[in-house]
């Protein structure tokens, strides 16, 4: 049976522009007052997420509000202030294709800034 997620709605949400046209989320969690950067589309996708609808229902109901979702997009990438902000998964191509402890190592390694703290999740539906 696919798990129905729900986004925590304590979450704050703050739209950042870092010079480069391309706009991030920040998500500042209140309880553990950590910050969480994602895209704009991942943003949208993890809202639809409400606990009430499957993963494959929230693909399908972003898709039908003109949202495409493909299988290499459905990739959400969590990580800790031990990782740089300024990394992009276009800086490697074809990596979104290969598996998630294969896209946090490669981050990690590229990213990491501080080995002491640094963390990063991937996950994928598939």
């Amino acid at each position: 049976m696919e798990a129905s997620p729900r986004f925590r709605p304590d979450l704050e949400p703050f739209t950042h522009d870092e010079g480069d046209g391309e706009p991030v989320v920040v998500l500042k969690d209140p309880i553990s007052d950590r910050f969480f950067r994602l895209s704009p589309h991942e943003h949208l996708f993890l809202r639809t997420c409400d606990g009430s609808r499957t993963v494959t229902q929230a693909r399908a109901a972003l898709a039908r509000n003109g949202h495409f979702v493909s299988e290499q997009e459905a990739l959400v990438v969590l990580h800790s202030d031990g990782v740089t902000e300024r990394w992009s998964l276009r800086e490697h191509p074809g990596l979104s294709r290969r598996s998630p402890i294969v896209v946090a190592a490669t981050l990690l390694r590229d990213a990491g800034v501080r080995r002491d703290d640094a963390g990063v999740v991937v996950v994928r539906h598939d």
